[in-house]
């Protein structure tokens, strides 16, 4: 009567975990390049060229990322 308990949904969380932690952490950077107070990021001109060129997008990555930490938090939820 003893239930088995697999470590293959251990192992499944972990990498979930992590992967929800980089996703955080990469959203965090593109926060941050996005940020107008940022002085340390973009000071190269190729960089504010691309940052100037590319915001409506990197706001879209940024939205992205958000949404797949949720969605790794769901799942892991569920698990």
């Amino acid at each position: 009567n003893k239930k088995i308990k697999s470590t293959f949904d251990s192992q499944v969380i972990i990498e979930l975990g992590k992967l929800r932690s980089e996703l955080g952490r990469l959203g965090g950077l593109v926060k941050a390049w996005l940020s107008p107070k940022q002085t340390d990021i973009g000071v190269t001109p190729e960089s504010k060229d691309y940052l100037e060129n590319n915001k409506p997008a990197l706001k879209a990555l940024l939205r992205d990322l958000d949404s797949n930490v949720f969605m790794i938090e769901d799942i892991v939820k569920k698990l």
